[in-house]
Formats: C-alpha cells, sequence, structure tokens
C-alpha cells in the first residue's frame, strides 16, 4: 500500500516523462498502449487530470481504424 507522499512522487513521476503528445512512454522512449493506460489511470487516481485527459486523448489518435493499437509505438507518435 503506497502512502499518500508515495502516490503523489509516483505520479509526479508519470507525469514528468509524459511528452507533449499526450503519451506516456517507457524509459527506453517506446510507449506501449497497455501501460499507457495504467499510468494514465494513475494520473487520474492522483488527481492529475488534465494529464490523464492528454494520455487517454493519445489512445483516441492512436487507435487503428479497426478498433487496435500496435504493440508499441516509437518515439512521440
Amino acid at each position: 500500500v503506497l502512502t499518500a507522499d508515495q502516490l503523489a512522487q509516483t505520479v509526479a513521476s508519470i507525469a514528468a516523462a509524459q511528452h507533449d503528445s499526450g503519451a506516456l512512454p517507457w524509459p527506453d522512449g517506446h510507449t506501449d498502449p497497455w501501460d499507457h493506460v495504467e499510468c494514465a489511470m494513475a494520473l487520474t487516481l492522483g488527481g492529475r487530470l488534465d494529464e490523464a485527459r492528454a494520455a487517454y486523448a493519445w489512445m483516441r489518435r492512436t487507435q487503428e481504424p479497426d478498433g487496435v493499437w500496435r504493440m508499441k509505438y516509437e518515439g512521440e507518435a
């Protein structure tokens, strides 16, 4: 169980890594939609709603016409 301070630190580190596009990448620079959504949920839980909205908007923009996402995205996608 995280303390409130640990949650705030975790959420701040996620927000600091977010690209202007809304992507939430791994340290190596790739974004995978599964972990991206988990990070977006953490941003929501931590009250970083603007950042969470940007992350969900990234998901809408990167969704393929058939409803799927790629396994990973390189760069800011």
